[in-house]
């Protein structure tokens, strides 16, 4: 989406860009480091697991606190959306349930175990979270033991 306001006159990016600017959650640094263990190419699975080990490894005491990323729209790929060296990265919540060995073996491997859990357990976290029948769904998987 963001390669598409590339090509848009600058009168349209001086609208969009800002709305683009509040809009992007996805491009959380959490998210992104799953996202980036979670892809098809091994060397971006693997800078992924070396900065989640480098989040882990800081101490990050008090809630954190979410904020909205800024966007860098000259990105061409999604690793590059953010400026990793500004920003403070705390590992996945998601992750903390999985051993760090066993990620980083998966990793190293690409056994495609465990990527397609992130990406099941990330698509029902959506489900549940902006779905109206997701609460239900999720529930009743709670109690069959099925999902999370």
């Amino acid at each position: 989406m963001i390669q598409l306001t590339r090509q848009l006159p600058n009168e349209v990016k001086a609208v969009i860009n800002p709305v683009i600017m509040r809009n992007s959650y996805v491009a959380h640094p959490e998210n992104l480091l799953l996202a980036m263990v979670a892809d098809e190419r091994p060397h971006i699975r693997q800078l992924g697991l070396h900065r989640i080990m480098k989040a882990c490894s800081q101490l990050i005491t008090g809630v954190r606190q979410f904020k909205v990323p800024n966007i860098n729209f000259s990105a061409t790929n999604y690793i590059d959306l953010i400026n990793w060296s500004d920003t403070i990265i705390a590992a996945p919540p998601l992750l903390s349930l999985i051993p760090l060995d066993e990620i980083s073996s998966r990793v190293f491997e690409g056994n495609a175990d465990l990527l397609h859990f992130l990406r099941f357990v990330c698509l029902i976290l959506f489900f549940k979270l902006y779905s109206p029948c997701g609460i239900t769904i999720t529930r009743y998987n709670n109690i069959t033991g099925i999902i999370l």
